[in-house]
């Protein structure tokens, strides 16, 4: 196994310099204002009317997670979103692109995220053929994002995306100082005592995580459990909050399970001071907390993923995507593979 503690031992599988990349925090803001200025004209040249249209956002398996919090966050800011996967048929590999579509009702779940729509359920293909092919009607993406970005820049890309599609300024803040702070410890040259990504990749090791977290963060656990297995070519799954606390806690599971199995917990993030949304989201940890325990009477392991006290939503997000690319990268150092090769999509894509 590698030693975390050695640099040389954690690099030298890294062949596109990722860990490098993600010891970038700083200037993310500054590379993804650059990025959305790239599509600013094509976004100006036919603003969005929304009392008629709402945007429907295709987007690559590997971006979903990113595109789900990117669209709730807006959504939750008044504008009417749609999230699909890419079409396959329409491009290959998919790839990231913005339609405008005539208005329906979006239809949403009972928790308030944006629910992850089908373009065969929800649109006549011939007219998705039609959206595709009419350039101002379309916005392609791709130039501008890809499935390998690091996924806290992905994110701030796509919410100055769909912020100036709105007619709004595409604002990209820094993060927040005690946000910074927690992410500076996570570089390759602080040693596991101090990092909590490398501590959180050790219990990860040789386990299955099952990443799970209420509300929002649910994206964020999908997020999280895709880049550990396409790292490390390790087993992870992203579970929602209602398959644990319904199902899981309930389900009488193989024997090997619960040396198998690590279920951890994503915070939330803080909520707003309406009374009905703070209500339900004290709810929603009372059940999380009910779940924990139950599970650990069954004798599953158990981690609960802190974040820093005090942070924006959108800083709060932000942290835990750029924490969980570094839990994915020193997993892949711990079984020695490059993350950058991203085996499983080799595999898929093979022509």
């Amino acid at each position: 196994m590698t030693d975390l503690n050695r640099i040389d031992e954690i690099i030298q599988a890294d062949s596109q310099g990722w860990f490098a990349r993600a010891a970038q925090v700083d200037g993310r803001p500054a590379a993804a204002e650059q990025r959305i200025a790239g599509c600013l004209d094509a976004l100006a040249a036919r603003p969005l009317d929304p009392a008629n249209e709402q945007l429907l956002l295709a987007l690559p398996p590997e971006l979903l997670g990113i595109g789900r919090v990117a669209a709730t966050l807006q959504v939750a800011a008044g504008l009417r979103i749609m999230l699909c996967p890419a079409p396959l048929r329409l491009m290959h590999p998919p790839t990231p692109a913005l339609y405008r579509l005539p208005a329906p009702q979006v239809q949403h779940v009972s928790d308030g995220c944006l629910s992850l729509v089908k373009v065969a359920l929800e649109l006549d293909p011939g007219a998705l053929d039609d959206v595709a092919i009419g350039a101002s009607a379309t916005v392609n993406l791709a130039p501008y994002l890809h499935g390998a970005d690091h996924p806290a820049l992905a994110l701030r890309v796509l919410l100055g995306v769909l912020a100036a599609a709105d007619g709004a300024a595409a604002a990209t803040p820094p993060l927040a100082q005690a946000a910074l702070a927690g992410l500076h410890r996570c570089r390759p040259e602080t040693p596991v005592a101090e990092n909590p990504a490398k501590q959180l990749a050790l219990r990860f090791y040789e386990r299955v995580p099952l990443v799970w977290g209420e509300g929002i963060a649910a994206a964020v656990a999908q997020d999280w459990a895709m880049r550990y297995c396409w790292y490390a070519e390790a087993a992870a799954l992203a579970v929602e909050p209602a398959e644990v606390s319904r199902l899981l806690v309930m389900a009488r599971l193989p024997r090997f399970w619960p040396n198998t199995a690590l279920f951890t917990q994503l915070p939330a993030p803080a909520q707003t001071t309406d009374t009905q949304t703070t209500n339900a989201a004290a709810l929603h940890a009372e059940l999380a907390d009910a779940t924990l325990r139950l599970l650990a009477r069954r004798r599953f392991a158990t981690l609960a993923v802190t974040a820093p006290p005090g942070l924006s939503p959108l800083d709060h997000l932000l942290y835990l995507l750029e924490l969980g690319e570094w839990v994915a990268l020193y997993a892949a150092a711990l079984y020695g593979v490059d993350p950058a090769q991203r085996v499983p999509l080799q595999l898929l894509f093979e022509e």
